[in-house]
């Protein structure tokens, strides 16, 4: 199972667990960090480069609004 940003009781599970740190550069998509610890199949991996992607992707756009908002005082879009 792959989980994007776990909590504690997550990354605790016995067992084999690994933590696969990923940044992109939003102005191009290309991966500019990528660290694996642990143990993961091949489709676990391809499976948590997508995950982790798509929720860079998501995070960087709420980064972008939430600085547009507090330096234009813009709360509506």
């Amino acid at each position: 199972m792959v989980i994007i940003d776990p909590d504690y009781l997550e990354e605790a599970f016995e067992g084999e667990v690994a933590d696969i740190p990923l940044a992109i550069i939003p102005s191009t998509g290309k991966i500019s960090l990528l660290q694996m610890d642990g143990i993961v199949t091949r489709d676990d991996l391809k499976s948590a480069m997508t995950l982790g992607l798509k929720a860079a992707e998501k995070i960087y756009e709420i980064q972008k609004k939430a600085l547009k908002e507090k330096y234009t005082g813009d709360h509506n879009e």
